[in-house]
């Protein structure tokens, strides 16, 4: 039986303990320490700046007693890879929010560990309508959210052969009704303002489960693909070029960070051939010295001095045969000796080598997963692709509200930094604009005496 553990609570705006309690919420679900992969539906775009300001939105527009966010904690199945899991979440947020009326973001957590789980976080109200569609408030709603994922995780389950199935009734049989404390905690029993460490963006949604998909989008619905932000046209378009620059960078840099790490591993690769070369030399070199240090002693008297006879007569020198062998024997020791030191230092620089590789490796390898943790903010890499289609789609529609001639004005009132509006200009490819202004900047520049 997979493991079945499914819990449900809720922020309410007026028992938060401070304001902001979702979006700390929202940080901690995505903190980067423990995070495995972040998803969102319900028109969720990947943008943090913009599920921040949604939860910000909602807590100070709903009644006093309103439901903020809903949230669940649901224990994966153990048996199913992580793309299967991601699936199946998203198939479960698809159908409780009747077809991603609603939004939504989870993170999957502890996937390497015994307890591999998610965060689901619901804002149950419909994009449209405004009213709920997951209707959480309801009595035992807890009881029927749960069904709801036991099905669509066992279906899921079957349809990939694997035995496995969740069953709630058998775990809260042995859980002896503890499910029935847990449905519908009221808001008092929330936990404390989480940690707002790190700041990590949800991610688009699958092609399958996710309204705001590319296909959708070109299918006559232009509005669905363009990021819905809530700021001026003008704070719209440094936002979304801000965003798109972030994935660009994010991308280029992890491109250039797989191609290090694959030349850092065929650095080390050949490094390692070349010194298991040099360690067989050494062992070689080591080898020799044996059997012509034995030999040397062969020829060493009890008072350690060399056998047989040498004498001396001016410059001639008469040896006799066993003097001569055994000072060839000697010579022949201190040579191999000498071979074997260089071995051994040969050996190593080759050992230095394929450590220097191997700590490249690690660090190019660290660093690609910083970058794969920032890219994650945007998903896989289809998804990648489709956020820089959004935000690039973001800039253009927000361009069509504004004019140069509005953007000169502003500029020429103060209210537009020099700074910004060339930013901007750059952005839109205003070239000649840019031109102009280069032109007025010389001649002022001139007129002042510069």
């Amino acid at each position: 039986m997979a493991i079945a553990y499914f819990n449900h609570t809720f922020i309410k705006k007026n028992a938060q303990k401070e304001p902001g309690t979702a979006v700390a919420n929202l940080n901690y679900n995505t903190r980067r320490q423990a995070t495995a992969y972040i998803g969102a539906g319900g028109g969720l775009t990947p943008s943090y700046g913009h599920i921040r300001r949604l939860l910000e939105e909602r807590e100070n527009r709903i009644r006093k007693d309103g439901r903020v966010i809903e949230k669940f904690i649901i224990a994966l199945p153990r048996e199913m890879t992580m793309e299967q899991s991601i699936g199946t979440v998203h198939k479960f947020g698809f159908r409780l929010t009747r077809g991603g009326r609603a939004p939504y973001y989870f993170s999957i957590q502890d996937w390497n560990t015994h307890n591999p789980h998610v965060h689901f976080v619901l804002l149950d109200q419909d994009r449209e309508t405004g009213k709920t569609v997951a209707k959480a408030w309801e009595r035992n709603s807890t009881h029927r959210f749960k069904r709801l994922w036991q099905d669509v995780a066992n279906d899921d389950m079957a349809a990939l052969g694997i035995d496995a199935r969740i069953d709630f009734d058998a775990a809260e049989a042995k859980a002896q009704g503890q499910e029935a404390a847990n449905d519908n905690l009221e808001a008092d029993q929330e936990p404390a303002p989480l940690s707002t460490d790190t700041e990590v963006e949800p991610t688009l949604e699958s092609v399958e489960e996710e309204p705001l998909e590319t296909e959708d989008a070109d299918d006559g619905d232009e509005d669905m693909a363009i990021l819905e932000l809530p700021g001026t046209p003008l704070e719209n378009v440094l936002e979304a070029h801000r965003e798109l620059e972030t994935l660009q960078n994010a991308q280029a840099e992890l491109k250039r960070v797989q191609q290090d790490f694959s030349r850092a591993v065929r650095e080390f690769e050949t490094a390692a051939v070349e010194a298991g070369y040099a360690h067989r030399v050494n062992e070689m070199a080591k080898q020799a010295i044996g059997p012509a240090y034995q030999e040397y002693q062969n020829y060493l008297k009890d008072n350690g001095r060399l056998k047989g006879l040498a004498i001396g007569i001016g410059r001639w020198t008469w040896k006799s045969k066993t003097r001569r062998q055994a000072e060839e024997a000697a010579l022949s020791l201190r040579g191999l000796r000498s071979r074997q030191e260089e071995t051994a230092r040969s050996l190593r620089e080759h050992e230095d080598q394929v450590k220097r590789w191997e700590n490249a490796k690690a660090d190019y390898r660290r660093q690609e997963e910083m970058l794969n943790n920032q890219l994650a903010r945007y998903s896989s890499g289809k998804n990648q692709d489709y956020a820089e289609k959004l935000f690039k789609d973001a800039i253009r529609k927000n361009m069509e509200k504004l004019s140069l001639e509005e953007l000169r004005d502003l500029y020429e009132q103060g209210e537009l930094s020099e700074a910004k509006y060339r930013q901007i200009l750059h952005i839109v490819g205003a070239m000649h604009e840019l031109d102009d202004l280069d032109a007025e900047k010389a001649e002022k520049d001139r007129s002042e005496g510069y």
